[in-house]
């Protein structure tokens, strides 16, 4: 496969010196160099971030760089990572308060959410504006959005400064879904979660003038991963159990098995590329072997 490389820093240089886009984004595309930010960052679903000024303006700006990740325990917790440019309003008033509510928007919704990306006024209420819904919160002051199928309530726990950006770390403290997303996500057989809400996924922002260009995820197809291979009981369990796991499929023998958590011993031991390279080396070949087999 050949590949084409890119210095990435020198680029971004190159863009600067030329031209930024409206608000500050450095949104790099074929037209500005021969490179496209989408080539690092693929689509991903796009939400409407609600928040209050200090005076209890409300402001809801559509975002789509961000996504939910979880901690585990003892302090288990869902969280939510976004960048904010400093200049937004969204920025400033996460900073004042601390606090937003998250909602992903469906296709429905796709002239409300180019109005909620409008250059309003500050403090004139892209809601009211956008005649959105607002749906209270129960823990946090900001509202959520009736015509969303789903709402974040969010307090921000970190945050880290990166090129005129803010990232803002989010704990999830609450969350209200529609009911009818609900149930049918409890009847679906892969059980996909929001995407039954026909969520939007930012693809590009390009022609004259400038538009977000969406995509929509087609539900009619999954690709299961094989259950011939790994843990029969669990997604990752431990390497033990995964190893038992394929001695009682009958992919190794016992015998097998024994060798390779000889294998697995004498590398946990020393887990060193040069001084134990052997035990590396052989251990990685038997896997090797195991995962392929057919």
């Amino acid at each position: 496969m050949e590949r084409k490389y890119f210095d990435v820093e020198e680029i971004i240089s190159q863009v600067e010196q030329k031209t930024r886009s409206q608000g500050g984004d450095l949104l790099i595309d074929y037209d500005s160099c021969d490179f496209s930010h989408r080539l690092v960052q693929p689509p991903i679903v796009c939400y409407l971030v609600t928040t209050k000024d200090e005076r209890g303006n409300l402001n809801c700006a559509p975002i789509s760089m961000g996504s939910a990740v979880w901690g585990g325990a003892p302090d288990a917790a869902w969280y939510f990572v976004m960048g904010v440019l400093g200049s937004r309003q969204t920025e400033k008033n996460l900073r004042a308060s601390g606090e937003c509510v998250i909602s992903y928007y469906p296709y429905s919704l796709l002239k409300e959410s180019h109005i909620a990306g409008l250059p309003l006024p500050p403090g004139i209420s892209e809601l009211e504006v956008a005649r959105l819904t607002p749906v209270p919160s129960s823990k946090v002051s900001p509202c959520g959005i009736a015509e969303c199928p789903n709402n974040m309530e969010c307090r921000v726990i970190h945050r880290y400064e990166a090129s005129g950006t803010t990232i803002f770390i989010l704990k999830i403290v609450a969350v209200n879904v529609s009911q009818e997303i609900y149930e049918q996500d409890r009847a679906h057989p892969y059980q996909p979660g929001m995407v039954l809400a026909d969520l939007m996924y930012e693809v590009s922002l390009n022609g004259k003038p400038e538009r977000i260009n969406y995509m929509r995820m087609d539900l009619k197809q999954v690709y299961r991963t094989g259950d011939e291979l790994g843990d029969d009981s669990a997604w990752t369990g431990s390497f033990c159990s995964w190893m038992e796991s394929e001695e009682r499929r009958g992919r190794i023998s016992a015998k097998e098995h024994e060798d390779i958590l000889r294998l697995y011993e004498r590398w946990m031991e020393n887990p060193d590329p040069v001084g134990n390279e052997g035990t590396k080396a052989a251990l990685s070949a038997r896997l090797t072997e195991l995962v392929w087999k057919e």
